[in-house]
């Protein structure tokens, strides 16, 4: 087994190789944590094909309190107000709309096919993803983007928040 450790600076890549068991691994991994200093280290599960992908926002609203907005990743979602909104916390079923609320629905449910994933695997995750909002008042919002689909798994790739001080 190899690990590849990408660093955000140039030359900043490495590789660790030759490892075979669970010691080397921990061993491989402190080293890391070592170079890695102050800066800490984020260790990601690499995917070699991802299909498609959500934008899921999750924010306060002054009037509404918690709220949820799910489009398609990317900017088309958001210029093109295709997007669905729901007051926090959602249901399974509320979820389920949600997605196929959306004008992208026909694309999406193609993109979930392909990735052999069932929309309800989906609606899951945006119902935690709620349940996330209202548990965690200390977040003015968080982003999900892209949220992906590979072998029949919800891949979240990256996000993002605003903590209220």
């Amino acid at each position: 087994m190899a690990l590849r450790v990408k660093g955000k600076k140039p030359g900043a890549d490495f590789a660790v190789t030759d490892i075979d068991s669970r010691k080397e691994l921990e061993r491989a991994l402190n080293a890391l944590r070592r170079k890695a200093g102050k800066a800490g280290l984020l260790l990601e599960r690499h995917v070699e094909r991802i299909e498609g992908g959500l934008r899921v926002v999750g924010w306060r609203d002054p009037v509404f309190g918690c709220a949820l907005r799910v489009g398609l990743s990317g900017a088309f979602s958001e210029i093109l107000r295709d997007v669905a909104i729901r007051v926090c916390p959602i249901r399974r079923t509320e979820a389920e709309g949600m997605l196929q609320e959306i004008r992208a629905w026909p694309l999406l449910a193609r993109t979930l096919e392909a990735a052999r994933l069932e929309p309800v695997k989906v609606a899951e995750v945006l119902v935690r993803f709620s349940d996330l909002m209202i548990a965690r008042a200390d977040v003015a919002e968080l982003v999900l983007d892209p949220v992906g689909f590979a072998r029949g798994e919800v891949l979240v790739i990256a996000a993002a928040g605003t903590v209220l001080r």
